[in-house]
């Protein structure tokens, strides 16, 4: 069974503490450009952390709005969440690399 998720890491994002928000990838861009997360005590903090295995089963992709309009509706004709049609395909694709 593939895990779903109603997370959307899309545009905009919200500011968190020291961390602006982002109104388009080319905008967080360029604020990396010029920041170090070591320079946001919040982000280096430690506190509360989740499980090794939380960490490892998330991963963050950012779409441009296009791709991820495309994304919902091919997953809305297979009657699956998005995530679970990428986590399906990143699967896919593992494993055919593996075998080539």
């Amino acid at each position: 069974m593939m895990a779903t998720t109603t997370v959307d890491p899309g545009y905009p994002t919200e500011a968190q503490g020291d961390l602006p928000a982002f109104h388009s990838v080319d905008e967080e861009a360029a604020f990396w450009d010029t920041h170090d997360v070591t320079d946001l005590s919040e982000l280096t903090e430690m506190g509360e952390q989740p499980a090794d295995s939380e960490i490892a089963a998330r991963l963050v992709v950012r779409l441009d709005p296009a791709d991820r309009e495309e994304l919902n509706r091919q997953a809305e004709r297979q009657g699956v969440e998005p995530a679970a049609l990428v986590q399906h395909w990143v699967h896919e694709r593992l494993q055919s690399r593996r075998a080539g």
